[in-house]
């Protein structure tokens, strides 16, 4: 059997369990993902020969498909809220946001230092990549869809159940405000290669947490109604126009988060608050059923796809190197860190303990935080190629001879860009060269220039070695490199260090 047929059959799969499923098993305590799950393994388990989907190879596809579910499952989440937008009627909404998700990310982070001995900018992005509540496993306990039916000047907060309201709400925003405290992670990590000292922190709040927010809250509201201006201006008068109905909203959904992303803010957040300025422009029309069906569909069929091929990746060995720690750890962050950072968001609230006590359990992790994980991986990914640029861009230029050798310029490590290099000393003499340049490339022509012209003086070059590797760090952006490069060539007779 070809790969191609092979992923034909696996998709097909996926699409009937995701249409079949929910019939065949609507009145029985089941779970639609771990069907998926267990469907993907069982899949790629069989002796056919195929490899298993490998995320750890492949995190920009990773990070792009499972962007897409979750950029959907956020439309069709704003899409379900009929609850007017007032601060008092989704107070829930904020105290999880505001309390709950930052308890739970300085929790997580803590315990992963701790416990598993991470750094500290590894451990703030384990605590962003599991806090929010996935807005694609959550549509179980999430609000019902739009209803045409409901009175605008009801009491708000009597629109929905409490508990589905506050999960909905909060899983549509807090994807999007996770993003600050990933990239606070990767500013952690940029301070520790700072020569002076910058304020990276209040450069991050300003940029990553203010800018970036507010240009997606901006965003949103505009796209959402320029979009509800195109769907409500006109009504379907030809079949073909009636056949795509609803399709605005996927439409909908890669426009508001790619122009947001375009304008430096969170495409999360603006997709949401699009699909709220979507629901409330015309708060009585029954099209918004055919919107969200059709944003619903979207998503039920590329979780499937993603779900299966979890499956597959578990099969590959995804989860073997795991350890029995790792997993008290996670249990810990379900049972736990999650339900009591709930609880401590909900204090003073007006819901009944009870249903506190659901909301604060029921933070479902899932896909988000897969995308959070292949994100990370991607600029892990992009920061080796980096390294290994560096190491091979002076090289260029140099001439070699006698089994000489340019030293490897090795990838450094968590802690920062400092490189190291073994290099051939043996009867050799050293030139040291301070090089400087105002970013990664400007340093790379510095450095292969300071290799080019010591090999002009000298019959052949042992090694380069570059020391001392420091970077000027503003907010996450690194402004300046220097390094110092010693360049090892062969001392002959009657020629002593030049």
């Amino acid at each position: 059997m070809a790969v191609y047929e092979f992923a034909l059959l696996v998709t097909s799969a996926a699409i009937l369990g995701a249409v079949v499923l929910p019939r065949l098993l609507a009145d029985k305590p089941m779970s639609f993902p771990l069907i998926y799950v267990v469907a993907g393994y069982v899949v790629f388990t069989l002796p056919l020969g195929f490899p298993a989907p490998n995320p750890i190879e492949n995190p920009g596809i990773a990070e792009h498909l499972t962007e897409l579910v979750v950029i959907i499952a956020l439309m069709g989440a704003g899409l379900k809220l009929d609850r007017p937008f007032d601060w008092r009627a989704w107070m829930s909404t904020w105290r999880l946001l505001g309390i709950t998700m930052p308890l739970t990310i300085a929790a997580i982070a803590t315990l992963g230092w701790a416990a598993l001995g991470l750094h500290p900018a590894t451990a703030v992005l384990l605590g962003a990549v599991v806090a929010p509540t996935d807005p694609v496993l959550a549509s179980t306990v999430e609000a019902t869809p739009p209803t045409a039916e409901v009175d605008e000047e009801a009491d708000p907060t009597n629109q929905e159940g409490a508990i589905r309201f506050a999960l909905t709400s909060e899983a549509g925003l807090n994807d999007g405000l996770a993003f600050p405290f990933t990239f606070l992670s990767i500013a952690i990590a940029g301070a520790t290669l700072a020569t002076s000292p910058e304020p990276w922190l209040n450069q991050w709040f300003a940029y990553h947490v203010l800018y970036k927010i507010l240009v997606g809250i901006v965003a949103g509201i505009v796209i959402g109604y320029v979009i509800a201006r195109t769907v409500f201006g006109r009504v379907s008068t030809t079949e073909l126009a009636r056949v795509m109905e609803g399709a605005e909203a996927l439409g909908g959904t890669l426009l508001a988060y790619a122009v947001t992303e375009l304008v430096g803010g969170y495409g999360f957040i603006a997709v949401f608050v699009a699909a709220l300025v979507l629901r409330h422009y015309e708060w009585e029309h029954d099209y918004y059923k055919k919107l969200h069906d059709f944003a619903v569909i979207v998503e039920r069929l590329l979780m499937a796809a993603v779900l299966v091929l979890f499956g597959g990746t578990i099969a590959g060995g995804l989860l073997a190197p795991l350890t029995l720690t790792d997993a008290m750890l996670g249990l810990a962050i379900i049972l736990v860190i999650r339900p009591a950072a709930g609880l401590v968001g909900m204090i003073g609230s007006s819901e009944l303990w009870r249903e506190r006590l659901v909301v604060s359990f029921y933070g479902v992790r899932g896909i988000g935080s897969f995308y959070y994980l292949a994100f990370a991986r991607y600029l892990r990914r992009a920061r080796d190629e980096h390294d290994r640029r560096v190491a091979v861009r002076p090289q260029g230029g140099v001439r070699r001879t006698r089994g000489g050798r340019l030293g490897d310029l090795a990838s450094a490590c968590d802690r920062g860009l400092s490189l190291a290099t073994q290099v051939t000393r043996t009867m050799s003499a050293v030139k040291v060269i301070k090089v400087l340049g105002t970013s990664e490339e400007s340093w790379e022509d510095a450095a292969e220039e300071a290799v080019r012209q010591a090999s002009r003086t000298v019959d052949d070059v042992h090694g380069v070695e570059v020391e001392d590797w420091t970077a000027t760090v503003e907010g996450a952006e690194v402004t300046e490199y220097r390094a110092t490069v010693e360049i090892a060539f062969p001392v002959h007779e009657g020629r002593g260090s030049q």
